[in-house]
């Protein structure tokens, strides 16, 4: 499956929980799911059962000027598993990206979503 029409069917057959609900959930074993649909080929991940780390500190290039930077440290996120096609850094996470580092900035992960089976989800509060 594409990643767009994964994120399609976990939007109608999973039930969406935040990023804080979806750490919580891992926790306990429940597989969870983040992502986001994008015109070519949007990006999916599972988050890891780990303890929250801090976002950036790796090595990426710069889409504008193609030149290597240091992606600054940011906020305390889940860790994530993620593979990409693509050349993004922040895309290729053996655990050791968050799930906010696929994105990059805080306005591209205002719009990924994140989803846990109904069934295992419990009372997840609802995502933005």
């Amino acid at each position: 499956m594409q990643a767009n029409t994964l994120v399609d069917f976990l939007d109608r057959n999973w039930t969406s929980v935040t990023a804080d609900r979806a750490w919580e959930l891992a926790q306990t074993g429940v597989p969870v799911v983040g992502g986001k649909s994008a015109d070519m080929n949007g990006h999916v991940i599972i988050v890891y059962p780990l303890p929250k780390a801090r976002s950036g500190g790796y090595m990426a290039v710069s889409k504008k000027t193609g030149k290597p930077f240091k992606m600054p440290l940011g906020h305390f996120y889940p860790l994530a598993m993620s593979t990409s096609l693509g050349s993004w850094a922040g895309a290729k996470s053996n655990g050791d990206k968050t799930v906010w580092d696929p994105w990059g900035s805080d306005a591209a992960f205002e719009d990924a979503g994140f989803w846990a089976p109904k069934e295992l989800a419990g009372s997840a509060p609802a995502a933005k």
